[in-house]
C-alpha cells in the first residue's frame, strides 16, 4: 500500500516495544500500562524523525496520540492537528486482513494521505 501510494520516505514505528501476546500466544492489543511504558520511547523518536503526518494505524493508536474525546472515524479520514502533530486516521492492517474493510478502500485512504503529503 505504502508503495502503491507512492510514498517514498515513511517511518514506521508503534506505541510498544514489546510484542502483546495472550496467553496462547496470539497477538492482543497493548494494555494500557504497556503503552505508558513505552511513551517516552514514542516521543523521543517522533521528536527525532519529526513526521509531516502521523498516519495512526488502528484505534488505540488514534486514541494514544490524538486523545481519548477524538472521534476515530478512518472511513473518511481527515487530518486533525494536536500538539505538534498532523494526524491522520487508518484502520489497522490487521483488521484489512481480516476483511473487515475492503482493500481498495483502504488503498485510497493512502492515496489519500500521499496527496496530503503532496501539498
Amino acid at each position: 500500500m505504502i508503495q502503491r501510494a507512492g510514498l517514498k520516505r515513511v517511518f514506521i514505528t508503534n506505541l510498544v516495544r514489546c510484542n502483546p501476546q495472550d496467553a496462547k500466544g496470539r497477538n492482543r492489543d497493548p494494555h494500557p500500562d504497556e503503552i505508558a511504558a513505552c511513551r517516552s520511547h514514542l516521543e523521543f523518536e517522533l521528536g527525532l524523525v519529526r513526521p509531516r503526518i502521523v498516519a495512526c494505524l488502528g484505534r488505540i493508536a488514534w486514541a494514544e496520540l490524538a486523545g481519548r474525546d477524538q472521534p476515530f472515524d478512518p472511513s473518511r479520514p481527515q487530518l486533525i492537528g494536536v500538539g505538534t502533530l498532523c494526524l491522520f486516521p487508518m484502520y489497522h492492517p490487521a483488521y484489512i486482513n481480516r476483511g473487515a474493510y475492503s482493500r481498495r478502500s483502504y488503498a485510497s485512504h493512502f492515496r489519500k494521505l500521499a496527496r496530503f503529503l503532496d501539498d
